[in-house]
């Protein structure tokens, strides 16, 4: 099954994260990908830590969360 949650405003992570615990919690394995979030975030650490049977990627995050980038890196990666 695939979820994939998009768009402006609040809740995508903790949605996400919240299903995937879900998934883990009965033995299940889960795979994460993460675009423009750096994996200095917690939950990219608490997964990698805890989720044994799980992968998570983070992709175009090395410039830090979207929101805090300047305006022509935006407009690059858009």
């Amino acid at each position: 099954m695939i979820h994939l949650y998009e768009g402006d405003g609040k809740g995508k992570t903790t949605a996400a994260y919240g299903l995937a615990l879900r998934m883990a919690g009965t033995g299940g394995s889960v795979g994460i990908a993460g675009f423009f979030k750096p994996v200095s975030s917690g939950e990219y650490k608490a997964v990698k830590e805890f989720f044994q049977n799980s992968r998570i990627e983070y992709f175009g995050g090395e410039n830090g969360f979207f929101k805090d980038m300047p305006e022509e890196l935006k407009e690059k990666t858009a």
